[in-house]
């Protein structure tokens, strides 16, 4: 039987970081341990953060280990 290894989730919360986020994701891409899912939580970004996190998981090929998840509520 295979030993399966357990699955490591990476939380990165952002906010306005698109000219940063590919240092991250390149970090997380160098690592040995491959088991991983990155889960990117954006906090309302302005500028172009999310598209940007998209067309770096398409250049990447990740979108399987890959979740964007944005703040859907306004702050008063």
């Amino acid at each position: 039987m295979t030993e399966q290894k357990a699955k490591i989730s990476v939380l990165t919360p952002t906010y306005n970081d698109s000219e940063s986020i590919e240092e991250t994701l390149l970090s997380l891409l160098n690592q040995t341990y491959q088991n991983w899912e990155w889960i990117v939580i954006n906090d309302g970004s302005t500028d172009d953060t999310e598209a940007h996190i998209a067309g770096l998981i398409r250049k990447y090929g990740i979108s399987k280990k890959c979740r964007s998840a944005e703040r859907t509520y306004s702050r008063t």
